[in-house]
C-alpha cells in the first residue's frame, strides 16, 4: 500500500485531491492485477480507440 495520507479538518482542498487521486490510482492497480490478461488486451485496445 502507499504510504496514505491523513485528511483532517486543517487540510487544503489540493491536500484532499492528491489523496483521493492516489487512491483511485490504487484501485485501479489492483483491478489490473485482478484482470486476466485478455481482458486488460480488450481495455488498451478500447481505450486507444477513443
Amino acid at each position: 500500500m502507499v504510504n496514505a495520507k491523513k485528511i483532517t479538518e486543517k487540510t487544503t482542498k489540493k491536500e484532499m485531491l492528491e489523496a483521493y487521486h492516489d487512491l483511485l490510482d490504487q484501485i485501479e492497480d489492483q483491478k489490473k492485477q485482478e484482470l486476466d490478461p485478455e481482458k486488460v488486451k480488450e481495455e488498451k485496445k478500447t481505450i486507444s480507440k477513443i
